[in-house]
């Protein structure tokens, strides 16, 4: 079986992620070069080429109004060309994602100047609105990194998608951080991390702790293994609120907090999973327990991920299931 994975920004089709942090396509190629028999190829797509040689394209959806979709009018040029398709995403805002395919005018200025270095020529219209009716329309199934637990349905509940497919990439990012084994032996200061692109410090502002807390944010991040030291080096992870909170969606700092043994302050596990209350302590309580009442806090947050992760071999047999059922 021959695949190609591609999409329609620089990190879907290969490109590196700025500070060198993980991504879901990388999991993604992972996966499914690991099985035998099947040959996949990562790479961008050209205007109208045609791929009619590959049993399986897996395109990735990006947000059309941003600079790092340049590959827009490239994938919806080849869809009439693939056999079958599979789409993926790799950022939780999939009803921003595919309402921008539907609503926005792909025809507009800056859309046009953002991908005409892509395609290197004259664009076609009909050929990318018809592109885009194939892959949303007549595609009902979407692939995404999730973790087990959580409300997945709610990313997709007000767009045409009608099933979401989901793998968990924990079991091979895991893996890759255990390589870091040095950091593992660091001795923890009390205070908190948390790290996210969005500045959250009115949230975090809002939290009655005493340990101090480093914040991590667009405006002054590291890489991913100097955020892995830190997490390393720090007893305590904040997982702050954002609106794709409670569905599941995969985040690698759950990874980080795992391996690095961290104990997590979050709301977004949901309720309906965590009805032991596993990750209700207020943060205030978790700073007062004593040494071993922390460690065997962390082992009972640690058992609760644990619990909704499978192994990279089953990982590897549902991988094989998804492109056995597309074809």
């Amino acid at each position: 079986m021959k695949i190609l994975i591609t999409g329609m920004t620089k990190i879907q089709c290969g490109g590196q992620r700025r500070h060198d942090f993980k991504t879901a396509t990388e999991f993604f190629y992972q996966v499914f070069s690991s099985l035998k028999g099947v040959k996949v190829d990562w790479r961008a797509v050209e205007y109208n080429e045609d791929v009619s040689g590959y049993d399986i394209v897996i395109i990735g959806l990006g947000h059309v109004g941003e600079y790092s979709c340049v590959y827009l009018y490239n994938i919806l040029s080849i869809v009439k060309r693939c056999k079958r398709i599979i789409l993926f995403v790799d950022d939780w805002k999939v009803e921003s994602i595919i309402n921008g395919l539907l609503t926005r005018d792909l025809g507009r200025d800056f859309i046009v100047n953002n991908n005409m270095k892509a395609v290197g020529g004259g664009i076609g219209f009909k050929c990318v609105y018809s592109g885009v009716n194939n892959l949303i329309h007549k595609q009902s199934s979407l692939l995404a990194p999730m973790f087990n637990w959580g409300y997945h349905q709610k990313l997709v509940e007000f767009t045409p998608i009608t099933e979401l497919i989901t793998l968990d990439p924990s079991p091979y990012f895991i893996k890759q951080l255990l390589k870091h084994d040095g950091y593992l032996d660091f001795s923890k200061n009390n205070q908190w991390i948390c790290a996210a692109l969005n500045n959250y410090d009115k949230q975090l502002k809002r939290l009655q702790r005493s340990w101090p807390i480093i914040h991590f944010n667009k405006k002054n991040f590291v890489s991913e293994e100097q955020l892995f030291e830190m997490y390393c080096m720090s007893a305590g992870m904040v997982v702050p609120k954002y609106k794709a909170s409670g569905t599941g969606w995969w985040r690698m700092r759950f990874n980080h907090a795992e391996v690095a043994k961290n104990v997590i302050y979050t709301e977004d596990i949901p309720l309906q999973d965590d009805t032991d209350g596993t990750f209700r302590v207020s943060i205030k309580f978790i700073e007062g327990y004593e040494k071993k009442a922390l460690k065997k806090y962390i082992d009972l947050q640690m058992d609760f991920l644990q619990s909704y992760q499978i192994t990279w071999q089953q990982t590897l047999r549902k991988g094989r299931d998804i492109l056995e059922t597309t074809i």
